[in-house]
């Protein structure tokens, strides 16, 4: 019996020779990972001096305890021995010891995942630095005009948003606030009548330790320890929101493809796919320069889509071929856009397939969720003309956004149905059109009359 010269604490592990000249690894004593264990290298010598042994054994009969350091132990040798065409017998090993050997093979690991890091050339590395500041101060660039446009919208009446949300936000940076800046200020004001206190005592002035931190804190210390204290605090929430702003859906069966956020159209990956019980994953993660105060509105969906004339239609599996139809729809009532409100879209119209079919269609941005579903494209065209008018006008006053494309419907309905038909639904949209706008009955008619010009350039100026 040849006995390892690595003797610990409490695992040991020898080697012995059986009568069949099988080489059998013998295991003692407490196998734990947070014990001084023997490497499973005290092997190679031993194979190395009975280069014609052909098989190897396990006897765990003094085995004690262990964890997974003599699984360790058992995989590293599992490798020495499939170098060396050895045949391991693991008879002799605990059953639970066996299992995971086998689980821990079931999944190898595969060569040359891990690539080697390149080192790039020092004009590739020069070329990359500048494209990616180029990109940063772009989007730094249009960060600012965003905002510079956002805050002239303001100054000038015509931003859109919510009240409610835009009063909650200044309650977060202001009131809000109070608490911390308090406490912070007093804390600066104990320090620096500590401190004064003591340089001024030895002077006999500790009298004006009171004037010190009275005058320090309300003329210079309050109002630049305020200043910093909210702007970051502020900020670092501003942060924590937008880092949050990323959504993981887990989903079972076919992958969802698409993302819809607050009327425009993002294409997600899933990051893993389903696998029996078990979900698979998808992550979308919301743009970081979006600006305003409303809460965003997301759709995570699968859907199939199909491109025509100014629209993209995304519809489900079962209504592919209904999205022709809307398609044609498209071609068919472009050409009166383009008469009447000129040729310069901002945009594509994306028609989403609602999940249900008893759901209620609705306009977000410049997505139209409806019911894909089959008829013929002269009736869908009275929808689509109203949802692609607003891609070629847009107006900051409601009742004018609505009454164009009100107006452009009707157009269609005079085309296709006849001037009755048309004058009948202006008639019948009338009553809604006067309630688009808050205020008296005088507040309509100041803006009515505020956007004659604007009406006037969009609707009359542009026909030809």
């Amino acid at each position: 019996m040849t006995k390892s010269a690595n003797q610990i604490e409490h695992g040991t592990v020898s080697f012995g020779v059986a009568p069949d000249a099988t080489l059998v690894v013998r295991f003692s004593g407490s196998w734990h990972l947070d014990r001084n264990l023997p490497p499973s290298t005290e092997l190679i010598p031993v194979l190395d001096a009975r280069p014609t042994a052909k098989r190897i054994s396990f006897d765990t009969t003094a085995l004690a305890d262990w964890d997974s350091g003599l699984l360790s132990f058992l995989t590293e040798t599992d490798e020495l021995c499939r170098n060396r065409g050895i045949v391991a017998d693991r008879a002799g090993l605990p059953t639970g010891l066996r299992r995971l050997l086998e689980l821990a093979e079931a999944v190898p690991e595969k060569k040359g995942t891990q690539a080697a890091a390149k080192r790039e050339s020092f004009f590739a590395r020069v070329g990359n630095s500048t494209l990616a500041a180029e990109a940063s101060a772009r989007e730094f660039l249009s960060f600012v005009g965003q905002l510079t446009i956002a805050f002239g919208n303001l100054l000038r009446g015509r931003a859109r948003y919510r009240s409610a949300d835009l009063i909650e936000v200044i309650q977060q940076c202001g009131a809000s606030a109070v608490g911390i800046v308090t406490l912070i200020s007093f804390l600066v004001g104990v320090i620096l009548a500590f401190m004064g206190a003591v340089q001024l005592s030895q002077f006999g002035a500790a009298i004006y330790v009171a004037d010190l931190v009275g005058i320090g804190m309300v003329r210079e210390m309050g109002a630049m320890m305020t200043a910093i204290i909210m702007s970051g605090r502020t900020g670092a929430a501003f942060a924590a929101k937008l880092g949050t702003m990323k959504v993981t859906e887990e989903f079972l069966g076919e992958a969802p493809n698409l993302a819809v956020l607050d009327g425009e159209i993002f294409t997600v990956t899933p990051t893993t796919q389903p696998a029996a019980s078990v979900p698979g994953i998808v992550t979308c993660t919301l743009p970081p320069t979006r600006l305003g105060f409303a809460s965003p509105s997301l759709f995570l969906i699968t859907r199939s889509r199909q491109e025509g004339d100014g629209v993209a239609v995304f519809a489900r599996t079962e209504d592919v071929t209904n999205a022709q139809a809307y398609m044609k729809a498209a071609t068919m009532v472009i050409p009166l856009i383009h008469r009447w409100l000129g040729t310069e879209p901002r945009g594509t119209l994306n028609i989403v397939d609602l999940p249900e079919k008893g759901d209620a269609p609705f306009e977000d941005g410049s997505v139209l969720f409806t019911n894909v579903q089959s008829a013929e494209p002269y009736k869908l065209g009275d929808t689509l003309i109203h949802s692609l008018t607003h891609l070629y006008f847009h107006s900051s006053y409601p009742w004018l956004q609505e009454g164009v494309a009100s107006f452009m419907g009707s157009l269609w309905l005079e085309q296709n149905l006849g001037k009755d038909a048309a004058i009948e639904r202006l008639d019948n949209s009338r009553g809604a059109l006067s309630l688009a706008e808050p205020g008296d009955t005088a507040d309509r008619v100041r803006l009515v009359q505020a956007s004659a010009e604007e009406a006037a350039g969009a609707l009359g100026l542009s026909q030809r």
